[in-house]
Formats: C-alpha cells, sequence, structure tokens
C-alpha cells in the first residue's frame, strides 16, 4: 500500500476511477457529465490524495482548494470531495488514511475551513460538524398564478440559453466577481462550473439587454435553482419563476440562497408555497478567530449588529469579543486547561461549531450570553456549484 498525491495523473484516470465506485449513482454520463469543471482545472490532479496496491489506484480524496471573499477578507478553505474506495479495497482504512492525511496537510497549509458534503456520522469522526445557514424554498404554478399581475414577456422580459464564448458568458462572469461576498472563481472555467450537478445555465434579459443569469438543474417535473444574480432589481423573482417554470417545462422550482441574500429578496419570501432555514454543508474549522472576524464584519455590513462583549474558551483558547459603534475586535490567547476562569463557558471544538454555526445554535448550550444570542449562528454558506 503507498499513499501519494495525484500528481501524474491524468484527470481523465479519476473520473473513471469515480465512475466505477460511485456506479449508478452518477449516471447517466458519469462525472463527465455531473461535473464537467473537473477537466478545466489543469491542476486538479495535484490536489487528489491516493493510495495504490501494487500502482493499482484503489482509493481516492479530493483537497480543493478555495479561496472565500467576505468583502475585504479572504479565507482560504478546502472541499473535501470524491472520496472513493475501490469495492476490493474496503475494510482496510483507507478513507480514515485520506482524511487523516487530509486533515494534517490542512492544518500546514494554515487552511482556515474545511467544507464537505456526506453522511453526518461518517465525517463527525474527523471533526465535521453539520452548519451554515441557507434559505430553501418552493415556487409552484399555483403561487406565480395569484401573485403575477402581468407576464414577463409582455415587459420584455425574457430567458434564453446561455452559451459558451459569448458576450454574455463574459457579462455573467463579471456579474458573479462583483459580488462581495463570493468564491473567486477562475474565468474560463465559469461556464463549466456553471453546469455543475447537471445544471444548464441561462441569461436573463429586458428589452435585450443582459440582467442577470442562472442555473438550474430538472429532476422530473422539478427545477432546481443552483444560483441566481441580477444586475439591478428591474426584474422580479417572481417573474423569473414564470419563466422558468415555461421555459424548462416544470411544475415547481425549488432555490437556495444565503441568508443575507434573501433579505433582500422580499418578492420571493412572499410569493414561495413553503421555506426553511436549513444547514448548508458540514464544516471543520481550523481557526476560530478568522471565521469570527470575517462574519461578524459580514453580518455588520448587511444588516447592523449590537455593541457588546462576551468571553469564553475553545479547548486551550481564550476568546474575546467586542463590538462597539460597528467596529468588532476578536482576540485569542492561549490558556492551559488548569489556569482557565471557571466563570467563562467552556466549549469543545464541536460544541464551539455548534455554537458558531448549527442554526439550533441556541439550543446548544444554558449559558449563552445575550451577545452570544444575537451574533450567531454566523451565515457561513457556499454554493453548491462550488462544490465537488
Amino acid at each position: 500500500m503507498e499513499y501519494k498525491t495525484g500528481s501524474g495523473y491524468p484527470i481523465e484516470r479519476f473520473i473513471e476511477f469515480g465512475n466505477i465506485v460511485f456506479g449508478d449513482e452518477v449516471l447517466p454520463g458519469g462525472f463527465d457529465c455531473l461535473l464537467p469543471k473537473l477537466t478545466k482545472v489543469r491542476s486538479l490532479p495535484e490536489h487528489f490524495r491516493v493510495i495504490e496496491e501494487e500502482g493499482e489506484l484503489k482509493a481516492m480524496l479530493l483537497s480543493l482548494p478555495l479561496h472565500l471573499k467576505i468583502y475585504d477578507q479572504m479565507l482560504s478553505i478546502r472541499y473535501i470531495g470524491l472520496v472513493a474506495v475501490h469495492e476490493s479495497a474496503r475494510g482496510k482504512g483507507y478513507m480514515t488514511l485520506l482524511l487523516e492525511q487530509a486533515m494534517k496537510e490542512m492544518k500546514e497549509e494554515k487552511t482556515v475551513l474545511s467544507i464537505l458534503g456526506g453522511q453526518r456520522q461518517r465525517y463527525e469522526y474527523f471533526g465535521y460538524e453539520p452548519g451554515g445557514l441557507e434559505f430553501r424554498c418552493i415556487v409552484n404554478k399555483t403561487n406565480l398564478k395569484h401573485c403575477l399581475l402581468t407576464k414577463p414577456e409582455d415587459s420584455g422580459i425574457s430567458i434564453e440559453l446561455l452559451r459558451k464564448g459569448t458576450a454574455e458568458e463574459k457579462q455573467a462572469f463579471t456579474l458573479f466577481s462583483s459580488l462581495p461576498v463570493r468564491t473567486l472563481r477562475e474565468e474560463d472555467s465559469f461556464y463549466e462550473l456553471l453546469q455543475s450537478w447537471r445544471s444548464t445555465p441561462y441569461v436573463v434579459y429586458k428589452e435585450g439587454e443582459f440582467k442577470g443569469y442562472l442555473s438550474i438543474s430538472i429532476d422530473g417535473r422539478t427545477g432546481r435553482v443552483r444560483e441566481l444574480y441580477r444586475k439591478d432589481n428591474s426584474i422580479s423573482l417572481t417573474e423569473i419563476c414564470h419563466l422558468c417554470i415555461d421555459c424548462c417545462e416544470v411544475k415547481t422550482l425549488e432555490f437556495v440562497f444565503s441568508i443575507p441574500e434573501v433579505k433582500g429578496l422580499k418578492d420571493l419570501q412572499n410569493l414561495c408555497e413553503t421555506y426553511e432555514i436549513a444547514c448548508n454543508h458540514s464544516f471543520h474549522i481550523f481557526d476560530f478567530e478568522a471565521v469570527i472576524r470575517a462574519y461578524l464584519n459580514l453580518l455588520e455590513k448587511t444588516e447592523g449588529i449590537v455593541d457588546g462583549e462576551t468571553s469564553f474558551y475553545i479547548e486551550d483558547e481564550l476568546y474575546r469579543i467586542c463590538v462597539k459603534g460597528g467596529c468588532q475586535t476578536v482576540k485569542k490567547e492561549r490558556v492551559p486547561r488548569e489556569d482557565q476562569l471557571k466563570n467563562l463557558p467552556a466549549y469543545t471544538c464541536k460544541e464551539a461549531m455548534q455554537l458558531l454555526l448549527s442554526p439550533l445554535s441556541a439550543l446548544q448550550v444554558e449559558e449563552k450570553s445575550n451577545e452570544i444570542r444575537k451574533w450567531f449562528p454566523l451565515p457561513l454558506y457556499l454554493s453548491i456549484l462550488d462544490a465537488c
């Protein structure tokens, strides 16, 4: 058995291996159709970690580096995906070895945050906790019938397929790149990224002028809107819903937005049939100080944040947080367990991630200060299009 990086492997080998291991789960078309962005990043193989037996690939994991921009702050993150073990090698602990090595490397690289999807208990062993916040809602034809006063096409509004290599593709990339909260994406792989999870990208026009884009996947009679951004508010979500249902020939649409984004979508809140606030992914925080600072800043810029002070321990570190007049300071210092003050809350890393990230944060512990109740959970969010 040999553990190594994927450098030297062609990306097609990893795609083929994933198709073999996941089988029916990725049909039709396999990972070529499911994640076409995989073939667009030349450096991708070096971010795979593999295990070989006598030169034959038996297990793999992708530790995908991403950068998350939160206004003027940048967080280095890693998305863990494509975790696969060949049927002939299961039970040998290869998945555990791959994940343990990936965790070790992330700590050495000073990675701020790691994100993944997958079965909860499997990844809890490695310190991942479900968290983050996303707003999910469903819109159907009946909702539109009662809320749409005039048909969008009567106002010169239309949607059309977004085609690669067009001016509209560049406009969509420019629009995304202008967002204050986003991942850093490469222009030459942007189109394929919008096709992730069998999605199809569309352009939104008003009287022939580019007004935005969306990416939507079809599952039976349901359309799942993976991402949607508009240049301005001259076109409502109600109008876009009507066009999508007609164009994609579906009965219902499912939307997912980050919490800061949905605050500005009052028309969608009033239109949708049902909605919920749910976890976004599973997260492992390596640098609590950087995450808290970045997302308190986000809250201040999007909705304001109440003044206050609080202190608590996470393992052997003391965190002091102060918000005053819109300015936040987050400080930490190392404090041995025997020297920790008994009157301050103390959390394990698991408890701290539940406190900071879970939609059920208010139910996690009883000794939280008023400040903690007002500031947390933090609205971490990663678009499914950036996942693998």
